[in-house]
């Protein structure tokens, strides 16, 4: 083989490792899991209420956080897909001693602990999140990589 063809060759090679590499790593973050009842309805029945929420994007990154400290501050949106003004609330799937300091908050409100929080959606809010660790008071032997759980929304007809 003739010196650019192995020069070639081992760039392609380095490259396919780097993607292949960043592909892996890529699922050892957080997640954000959304859960939402999808009705099928025929286009005659026009005084049902539909109760449907959609959130966008089901994934959130908060970064690296430090005890005593605030988290990077991210969002999603709550889309309202249904008929009806809804009222959606939050709440963890897994009990968590870290997640349990996740805080919430709409454009308008003010932050509030993750069961605590509740707000209206008549076709779409943007929801802010953070992780508040400033007073977070468990001892830890160890950094915590990855560390992942799944927020719920639930929403209600207002």
């Amino acid at each position: 083989m003739n010196k650019k063809r192995v020069v070639w060759l081992f760039v392609t090679l380095s490259l396919i490792a780097i993607i292949i590499f960043n592909l892996s790593n890529a699922q050892d973050t957080n997640t954000l899991t959304v859960e939402a009842n999808v009705i099928l309805t025929t286009t005659n029945i026009t005084n049902e209420s539909i109760v449907s929420i959609q959130i966008v994007p089901d994934y959130v990154y908060l970064g690296d956080v430090i005890v005593g400290k605030l988290s990077n501050e991210t969002s999603v949106i709550i889309n309202n897909t249904g008929s009806v003004e809804v009222k959606v609330t939050s709440e963890l799937v897994n009990n968590d001693d870290i997640f349990n300091y996740l805080q919430l908050k709409n454009s308008s409100g003010s932050w509030k602990n993750i069961g605590d929080f509740t707000t209206n959606v008549k076709t779409k809010r943007t929801v802010h999140i953070r992780l508040d660790l400033r007073n977070f008071d468990l001892n830890l032997e160890d950094n915590i990589m990855g560390h992942k759980n799944d927020i719920k929304f639930l929403a209600l007809a207002a």
